[in-house]
C-alpha cells in the first residue's frame, strides 16, 4: 500500500486520549504519505494513515524490559543520498569546504525544480 521503511511523510495531527496531553504518549499520530494507497483516516485527508504506538519487549539477563513508542523518526534534514530521486522546489544545501565524493554536489543540485 506504499508504506515502507524510510518513507517521507508529513505529520497532520497528534491525537491524545481524553484528559491527556504531553508528556503522555499519544494514542496515535496521523501522517500523510504521498504514495500511500490504502484506506485513509481521517477521510478528508487523502493518503493519510494513523501511526499507533508499538510496544517492544526484550530480555536482558534476568530482567524483562519494554519500551513503547511511536515508530516515526522526525527528520529536519536529509542526506544527499536520501534526497536522490526526489524532486524538491527549494532546499538549503551545505556542501562544506569540499566534496566528500566526486559529483555529490551535482546530485544535490539536480534534485531541484527550475522555476
Amino acid at each position: 500500500m506504499g508504506l515502507v521503511n524510510g518513507l517521507i511523510g508529513t505529520v497532520l495531527r497528534i491525537i491524545y486520549c481524553a484528559n491527556q496531553g504531553p508528556p503522555a504518549l499519544p494514542a496515535f499520530v496521523v501522517c500523510m504519505f504521498p504514495d500511500y494507497t490504502g484506506p485513509t483516516f481521517p477521510p478528508k485527508h487523502p493518503n493519510s494513515f494513523p501511526v499507533i504506538p508499538i510496544k517492544c519487549t526484550w530480555t536482558a539477563g534476568h530482567a524483562t524490559l519494554s519500551c513503547t513508542g511511536i515508530p516515526d523518526d522526525l527528520a529536519w534534514g536529509l542526506t544527499i543520498h536520501k534526497s536522490q530521486g526526489l524532486t524538491m522546489t527549494k532546499a538549503v544545501i551545505d556542501i562544506g569546504h569540499h566534496e566528500m565524493t566526486a559529483g555529490i554536489s551535482f546530485v544535490a543540485l539536480s534534485s531541484l525544480k527550475h522555476q
